[in-house]
Order: C-alpha cells, then structure tokens, then sequence
C-alpha cells in the first residue's frame, strides 16, 4: 500500500504477518529453512529507512495506531521540509551561475573589444611605418 500526500510524497506501507523461521535437514543432509506465521502483525513504513511496529507480547499493533500515524505524519514534514530546503538551495545555485555567466560575459566582451582594437590597430602601424619611411626618403 502507499500513502501519498503533500504533492509528490509518497510513504510506502507494507502490512504482514510474521514468522518464525525453522531449520530442515532433508535425508540427503542438504538445509533448508521453512517460514511458519505465528500470529503476530507487523507494520513496516518508511520511503528510504524505514520503521517497523509489531505485535509484542505488551501491545498489539492495533493499540500502537496512534503511534503510527503521528510517525507517518512525521515523515511525511520531514519531506516538506527537505523539498523546501532543496528548492532554496537550486535557487542560490541558480543565482551563482547567473553571476558567473555575467562575468563570465563581461571577460568575453572585453577580450572582443581589445582584439578588435588590436586588429585595427595593425593597418594604422603600418601606415605610420610606411608614413615614415616616404618622410625620409
């Protein structure tokens, strides 16, 4: 089962029976294992980690109700939380790319403009050489 809230946030809940789990050697001495329920109800929640809550010779699983939604509940503020610290953080990352693509343009533009004034730069020399040398002459 999964539990969605808060737009894209999706808890999973896994509801099962547990077992116990007993050992087997067949007649050719080979081991096996066979799981047989006892009874017992076991609520497994989570998305990355999760959180077991079981039947325990205390309390049952339906006397931890409570314990479970606010748990889920928890969870579910945690993800809000994260997504809103994530959405800060790609903001700001955005905002330094931004700046760096601005300066990174300022550097390009000024690079254009000192080779365009190198390159018209080059005939008026050679003007002045030639200038010069029809001076002297």
């Amino acid at each position: 089962m999964t539990i969605t809230a808060y737009d894209e946030d999706k808890m999973l809940v896994h509801i099962r029976e547990k077992s116990n789990a007993i050992d087997n050697i067949d007649e050719r001495g080979r081991k096996s294992r066979d799981l047989v329920a006892n009874g017992k109800l076991a609520v497994k929640i989570g998305r990355f980690g999760t959180f077991d809550f079981a039947d325990t010779n205390k309390s049952l699983v339906e006397d931890q109700i409570e314990k479970i939604l606010i748990k889920i509940e928890t969870e579910f503020q945690k993800m809000v939380e994260n997504r809103r610290r994530w959405k800060i953080d790609e903001e700001r990352r955005q905002e330094l790319r931004k700046i760096e693509e601005a300066k990174q343009k300022l550097k390009d533009d000024e690079l254009s403009k000192f080779i365009a004034f190198y390159n018209d730069a080059h005939p008026w020399k050679k003007f002045m050489v030639l200038k010069e040398y029809f001076e002297y002459k």
